[in-house]
């Protein structure tokens, strides 16, 4: 990863990881065996696999449909939608049917896995892969990655 850390680039990969463990999906090792998702296994399955791609002059960028080729039996995950803003109501039903929201927040400098919401107000749960954040607004969101489960 060109000398980058996860730590200072691997949000979005890191908020992919986490909801795949929260699935219970495995990732395969290059010994054949299945271990549980977390940064550094979904990562170097990653590179194993050309799941990084350079925009930019940056080659640290995540293939957004690269987990589709995860072979994690009986489930599959699918990258669902392109890389765009979509409703309140779209996200919460998203989430709701148990599929993987990954938000863009901070000016878009960031990506958070959601969790949850609350009906009432713009708040949204998220497990953030750096900050010790545990919620976003709807406002301060740029962008969604979404992914489901088949």
């Amino acid at each position: 990863m060109n000398g980058s850390t996860i730590c200072r680039e691997g949000c979005a990969m890191s908020s992919v990881s986490m909801a795949l463990n929260c699935f219970g999906i495995k990732i395969p090792t290059s010994s054949g065996m299945l271990t549980d998702s977390n940064p550094d296994t979904l990562n170097t399955w990653l590179q194993e696999h050309q799941g990084y791609v350079c925009l930019g002059g940056d080659c640290n960028n995540l293939v957004l449909n690269a987990p589709d080729r995860i072979p994690t039996p009986p489930h599959v995950v699918k990258y669902a939608e392109p890389y765009k803003l979509i409703s309140k109501e779209e996200m919460r039903q998203h989430i709701d049917r148990k599929g993987i929201v990954i938000a863009h927040v901070r000016n878009s400098g960031h990506f958070v896995l959601l969790t949850g919401y609350e009906t009432e107000s713009d708040i949204f749960y998220c497990n953030d892969p750096f900050f010790s954040v545990t919620y976003y607004t709807y406002q301060e969101m740029s962008s969604q990655l979404l992914y489901y489960m088949a």
